[in-house]
C-alpha cells in the first residue's frame, strides 16, 4: 500500500479471520509500516493479526480520525496501545480488544461481580486483584463439546504482595451456552493460576444457573466449572468500551509509575512482563521462579518438547528489572 492514495476511505477491515486466517503472520509491524496516511478513515479492524504496540501506534498516527479501532486477538499488543490510540485519535469512541460476547457484568456464584470492558480492562468487586486488563485472549475449537471456547490471561495492577511474578499467569476458560445467550461456563484450576489446557467434556444442563461444581475426575478435583449469568452494559455504562473514569485513571497511573509509557521494541513479546504471546505462561512462570528472576525474556520456546516432560528453551535475553 506504500504510495497508494486512500482519500475517501471510511472503513477498512484487515482482520486475519475466516478465509483470511493466513494473513495472521503477514500483517505485522513491517507490513503495517508501509500503510499510507488515511486521514478520513473512521473504522479500522485488525483482528487476530501479528502486530505489536509499534504497529498499532503507526496506524493511529496514520488514521487520526478513527472512531472505532478493533484489534481483538492481537496478542502481541498490550494496554499501551489503548492509551496510545486515545491520545492520537481525538474522535475515537470505541477501542476494542475483547469480542462483544465477553463485554459486560459476570455474576459469580460466590457473590462477586466481574465487569469486562471492550478495551480489555476489567474491574472486580473485591479489594485485591480487582483491576487490570486482559493481556491474552484466544479462541479455540472445542473438540469435546463442539463449538468453541476462549482462554484468557489477566494482568492485575493490584496483586497481593509477593505475587508480582504471577501477574499474567491467572486465567480461565470461557464457553458460551447456546441455549442460554445470557449465561456462560467458566472453567478454572483451583490450584494453578493458569487455566486448563482444554475445556472438559461437560453438559451445561448438569450445572444449575448461578452455581459452581467441582469436576472430581480431573486431577482429583482441581478443576471447577461455574455457570454464570451475564448482563450487558447499558448505553450509559458502556462509554465506548471504556471502564469507569476512576478505573482508567488507576491503570494509566500504574503504567506511568512503572515507566512503561514507551512500548518495548517489536522484537520483544509485549510488555517487559507480558510473555503470553510466545509461550505458555504456566511453564514460563515456573522457569522464572526456578531461576529466581524478577523478569525473564524468552524469545524462543520449544513447547512441543515440554509436553514430553522436558523444559528446553533458548533464552536470548535474561535480565532483572528493578
Amino acid at each position: 500500500l506504500s504510495g497508494v492514495r486512500l482519500e475517501g476511505l471510511r472503513t477498512l477491515n484487515l482482520s486475519a479471520t475466516g478465509w483470511y486466517r493466513e494473513w495472521h503472520n503477514l500483517l505485522n509491524d513491517t507490513t503495517i509500516a508501509a500503510f499510507p496516511s488515511c486521514p478520513q478513515l473512521e473504522n479500522l479492524l485488525l483482528l487476530d493479526t501479528d502486530v505489536t504496540d509499534e504497529g498499532i501506534a503507526h496506524m493511529a498516527k496514520a488514521c487520526p480520525s478513527l472512531i472505532l479501532f478493533d484489534f481483538t486477538y492481537c496478542n502481541r499488543t498490550t494496554f499501551h496501545s489503548v492509551v496510545t490510540i486515545r491520545a492520537l485519535c481525538p474522535s475515537i469512541q470505541a477501542v476494542r480488544r475483547l469480542p462483544e460476547e465477553l463485554e459486560g457484568h459476570f455474576h459469580c456464584p460466590w457473590g462477586e461481580i466481574h465487569s469486562y470492558y471492550a478495551d480489555g480492562s476489567f474491574e472486580f468487586a473485591r479489594d485485591v486483584e480487582s483491576i487490570g486488563w486482559v493481556c491474552y485472549l484466544q479462541k479455540h475449537v472445542d473438540s469435546k463439546n463442539g463449538g468453541f471456547f476462549w482462554s484468557d490471561r489477566l494482568r492485575y495492577i493490584n496483586a497481593e504482595e509477593g505475587q508480582t511474578a504471577r501477574y499474567n499467569r491467572a486465567g480461565v476458560l470461557l464457553k458460551p451456552i447456546e441455549s442460554c445467550p445470557n449465561e456462560i461456563l467458566i472453567v478454572q484450576d483451583r490450584y494453578q493460576r493458569a487455566p486448563p489446557s482444554e475445556f472438559p467434556a461437560i453438559d451445561p444442563d448438569s450445572i444449575p444457573s448461578g452455581s459452581t461444581v467441582i469436576l472430581s475426575d480431573w486431577r482429583e478435583g482441581a478443576i471447577m466449572c461455574s455457570r454464570m449469568t451475564m448482563t450487558r452494559f447499558t448505553s450509559a455504562e458502556a462509554l465506548g468500551g471504556k471502564p469507569p473514569k476512576e478505573v482508567l485513571n488507576r491503570i494509566e497511573t500504574y503504567l506511568s509509575e512503572r515507566k512503561e509509557n514507551t512500548p518495548p521494541s517489536s522484537s520483544w513479546a509485549g510488555e517487559y512482563e507480558d510473555y503470553h504471546t510466545w509461550l505458555d505462561l504456566r511453564d514460563e512462570s515456573e522457569l522464572r521462579d526456578l531461576l529466581r528472576l524478577e523478569s525473564l525474556h524468552l524469545v524462543t520456546f520449544n513447547r512441543a518438547v515440554w509436553e514430553g516432560g522436558i523444559l528446553p528453551c533458548v533464552v536470548v535475553c535474561c535480565s532483572v528489572l528493578q
